[in-house]
């Protein structure tokens, strides 16, 4: 329909935005009247929940891209969506059972999958909820196990820097292998013509065809006039 990509998904990210926002709010109302998370700030439960369905929304865009058939995209996103969540239970596994305190750098390699980040997130708060705290202002930015330098709001944060790469993942693959139209080469980042515009570059084309056309136009009629001088002359 002639329409830009940007606007196309920037209606599909509104509507999602908007159904999502529902979700996450009765969630959080269930989770703090439903004597789940008594303890924990619900505020600070809602900006978790939507933080991770702004990651997953911006996670489904990056594959989509990779796909240019629905229902191929759509039994894959499934098996990627669960896959991203395993380096998570491999964490939970090591800490729980090995005892074992995984150490900062490979957490947060971990949380660059949104689906890790949250359940990290998720573990913190569950801990802090079995100790009586929840989760609160004050210690957000604290870990309740010993030795252990990362907390939820790393977490947090990793999730909005995951939005980030895959938005930018997304865009440069839809315009190196988009499903309709004419692909980019791979470096066109790197091109001061993708981001100056073509119209501009039209434009100064356009300038130096005229600029030539009329040097030519010129050069005619100085040949004609030539031509009938010396018919004259003769």
């Amino acid at each position: 329909m002639g329409m830009n990509n940007s606007v196309h998904l920037l209606a599909w990210f509104i509507t999602y935005f908007i159904q999502f926002s529902v979700i996450m709010f009765i969630v959080t109302f269930i989770l703090h009247f439903g004597k789940i998370l008594t303890h924990s700030n619900p505020f600070l439960i809602f900006i978790l929940l939507e933080i991770y369905a702004i990651a997953t929304i911006c996670f489904s865009f990056l594959v989509s891209s990779l796909y240019s058939k629905a229902k191929l995209a759509a039994a894959c996103a499934g098996i990627l969506y669960f896959l991203s969540y395993v380096p998570c239970m491999f964490i939970s596994i090591r800490e729980d059972v090995a005892y074992e305190i995984i150490p900062w750098w490979a957490k947060t390699l971990a949380c660059l999958l949104s689906t890790s980040a949250f359940g990290i997130g998720s573990k913190y708060i569950a801990f802090y909820e079995n100790d009586g705290a929840g989760i609160q202002w004050s210690n957000l930015n604290k870990s309740p196990l010993e030795n252990d330098t990362y907390n939820c709001l790393n977490a947090m944060i990793i999730m909005v820097i995951d939005c980030i790469i895959y938005l930018t993942l997304a865009w440069y693959i839809e315009n190196v292998n988009p499903s309709y139209g004419i692909p980019l080469p791979w470096n066109y980042p790197f091109k001061i013509s993708y981001w100056v515009g073509r119209k501009t570059i039209k434009n100064e084309s356009n300038d130096e065809i005229m600029k030539k056309s009329s040097l030519i136009h010129n050069l005619l009629v100085n040949l004609k006039l030539k031509n009938r001088l010396f018919l004259s002359h003769t």
